[in-house]
């Protein structure tokens, strides 16, 4: 009964959404707004979803206590490519500078330096985890 009342919610509270994003000071062209979220729905079935479920296969072969320590930091990357992959690739730079009027930073560098610390923090959490789990396993040293 509690889950078919919270479907009811989010059912009414996106089509209250919905119905405010078809007003026309936000979507004066609400055929563009429908082929977008058609589209957007598309795209992440038919391409994003078998994707990222891939990955997750492959990453559910590493050994059980190193999986969470690797799929974290490639989701966040990937998060991050999502949001942020014209500039990442640099497929508009000239969109860019003509909006700024400055050219754009190595976005490129920037994100696979971000992934490059997100894997190295998830390291040394992993070395530590592995660092006290091994000292609280071995027997202590008496005080003798």
């Amino acid at each position: 009964m509690k889950r078919a009342a919270g479907h009811i919610l989010l059912i009414a509270a996106t089509a209250w959404l919905l119905a405010q994003m078809f007003h026309v000071n936000v979507a004066p062209q609400p055929l563009n707004l429908v082929l977008w979220l058609a589209l957007g729905a598309l795209v992440h079935d038919l391409l994003l979803l078998p994707l990222y479920s891939g990955a997750d296969a492959l990453i559910r072969r590493l050994p059980a206590p190193v999986i969470n320590h690797v799929r974290f930091p490639v989701a966040i990357s990937a998060v991050l490519l999502l949001v942020w992959f014209p500039l990442i690739l640099q497929r508009r730079p000239s969109g860019y500078v003509n909006a700024l009027g400055r050219e754009p930073p190595d976005y490129l560098g920037r994100w696979l330096a971000v992934t490059a610390g997100l894997f190295v923090l998830s390291g040394v959490v992993y070395a530590v985890r592995r660092l006290t789990a091994s000292r609280a396993g071995a027997p202590r040293p008496s005080g003798r």
